[in-house]
């Protein structure tokens, strides 16, 4: 049984939050974090009170302002992020503490970060087994995804 720990942190509200505690005369209510994303600009990031209202995180910021006329909006500033993320790792380090973190829009991603990124990527197959397994797969497309080789049915 391993012996190790791991800490996972998730702040639901970072990028808002993070901007409220920047700017401490942004005044109370709702606040959404808006990227461009598709062409359209949407929701990054949400605090309290927009959560509230009803918006959410995803949703084109037009839809949201319709939804809530006291919406206040700011853009994504990602480079303050990552100025966090140092922050952090600084105090780990003068904890004696070693952490490896990453940051990203899904959990997963953030998770595969934190764990790999840095890291050079390596397999255990050779080229024989991934030629074997690319054959395998074409012919499972090829019979409609059954995986038999006895092909279509003929009436």
């Amino acid at each position: 049984m391993p012996k190790r720990r791991i800490l996972s942190l998730w702040f639901p509200r970072l990028e808002a939050e993070r901007l409220i505690r920047a700017a401490r005369g942004l005044h109370a209510g709702p606040l959404a974090v808006v990227a461009e994303q598709s062409n359209m600009q949407v929701i990054t990031s949400l605090n309290a009170e927009a959560q509230t209202a009803g918006l959410r995180v995803g949703q084109p910021v037009r839809d949201a302002h319709a939804m809530c006329a006291t919406l206040i909006t700011r853009h994504r500033n990602a480079p303050a992020e990552a100025a966090l993320l140092s922050v952090i790792e600084t105090d780990c380090a003068d904890m004696g503490l070693s952490v490896q973190m990453g940051i990203a829009d899904t959990l997963g991603a953030a998770w595969a970060l934190a764990r790999y990124a840095g890291h050079e990527a390596t397999s255990d197959r050779n080229g024989d087994a991934i030629s074997l397994e690319a054959r395998a797969t074409r012919a499972r497309r090829q019979n409609g995804g059954t995986g038999s080789r006895a092909g279509p049915r003929r009436r």
